[in-house]
């Protein structure tokens, strides 16, 4: 039986009162279910570029002001309790600022031994880290003491393999974790091929959006969530998710490369419409034994072409 997630998790957030749930939550869906499978071909290697299993984690900035949505968002879709995506087979966790060695780990000296401190990037390996406000990270990029920080997130968010030699030994692991982060548009500084890495969502309100959120959040008074319904909805989640065991083959079609060329798109934006596209067609009709990509789903071609 073919699992709509999609539409299923767009539903939910609708019966919320949420703003705007189809617009942001659909790259949110995509990018849970691009975790999932990166995960899985990293194990059975499905797919495969340039001879050589790629990392297809599909990482999101979202970029707001104070009240645009952000957390709120994030919240909806991986917080705890409350997250269409919490407990539903994948670590989803929340962290506010992070340096360098809170996100890699570090080795210092107790006693004359080395001791050595797992990052959040081994701690959660196969997680959904949460950022809510990235300018922590970036804020640590600058900072004479994070003289490593650029290269090894860069490295995190890229490849996953992360390497890094200190006094006190070496730290060397491979982590699969995706980014879901928040960042305000004063404070948007993305630099060193970071953006390169990420896929970036956009909401400044004008005076009519912030109305409509005034509603929303009226509306959405008294709005109780069912334990029982949110169960069910990480039981679903769970199955769907674990269907794409059954997954042998995937192709893009050629119309896809004429799409890009029509856009224009840079070389290293492919890689980041790949991976909606992918994500998409998992969330929206499930895994079959050979997927065939096309971009003829007119909510899919409204999401890359925005």
């Amino acid at each position: 039986m073919t699992v709509d997630i999609m539409d299923i998790v767009l539903r939910e957030l609708d019966s919320r009162g949420m703003l705007s749930y189809d617009v942001y939550a659909p790259f949110f869906v995509a990018s849970y279910a691009m975790h999932v499978f990166n995960i899985m071909n990293k194990e059975r290697k499905v797919y495969w570029e340039s001879k050589r299993v790629p990392n297809l984690r599909l990482h999101l900035v979202f970029i707001a002001p104070p009240g645009g949505m952000k957390s709120y968002t994030m919240s909806m879709l991986g917080g705890e309790n409350v997250g269409v995506f919490h407990n539903a087979g994948i670590e989803v966790v929340t962290r506010q600022n992070m340096n360098e060695a809170a996100l890699v780990g570090t080795i210092s000296m107790q006693n004359g031994r080395p001791v050595t401190r797992e990052g959040e990037a081994h701690h959660f390996a196969n997680g959904i880290i949460m950022i809510d406000e990235f300018s922590g990270i970036t804020d640590a990029l600058r900072s004479s003491f994070n003289n490593q920080m650029d290269t090894q997130l860069l490295a995190a968010l890229d490849h996953g393999h992360i390497v890094k030699s200190v006094a006190g030994g070496n730290i060397e692991y491979d982590t699969n974790f995706t980014l879901w982060a928040g960042i305000q548009p004063a404070r948007y500084d993305i630099q060193r091929g970071l953006g390169r890495r990420l896929c970036f969502l956009v909401n400044v309100p004008d005076e009519e959006m912030k109305k409509q959120m005034r509603r929303a959040i009226w509306k959405s008074k008294n709005i109780r969530n069912s334990e029982g319904e949110q169960k069910k909805l990480s039981e679903i989640i769970q199955m769907w998710s674990s269907g794409f065991t059954r997954i042998q083959r995937i192709d893009y079609d050629d119309s896809i490369f004429d799409l890009y060329e029509e856009l224009g798109l840079e070389t290293y934006d492919m890689t980041s419409y790949d991976r909606i596209i992918l994500g998409y067609h998992l969330a929206r009709y499930g895994a079959t034994e050979h997927i065939v990509l096309k971009v003829e789903d007119p909510f899919l071609k409204r999401m890359i072409t925005l």
